[in-house]
């Protein structure tokens, strides 16, 4: 069974092309490494027009 962290959250991320903010649902968030400076996660995220795509989140430390 793999590691898991939060299994669903909530974040508010920058598009790139135009800046402007999208809100991004996490799910099945899954650690898949870690580091002596970070964490990486996968899984997937939804937008709210329900478009859907899998991740990876690399989380640094201070």
């Amino acid at each position: 069974m793999p590691n898991t962290y939060r299994t669903t959250d909530e974040i508010i991320a920058q598009r790139l092309d135009d800046g402007r903010d999208v809100h991004l649902n996490l799910e099945k968030m899954t650690l898949l490494a870690s580091g002596a400076f970070s964490n990486v996660y996968s899984g997937v995220a939804r937008t709210q027009s329900n478009h859907q795509m899998e991740i990876a989140i690399k989380k640094t430390w201070p």
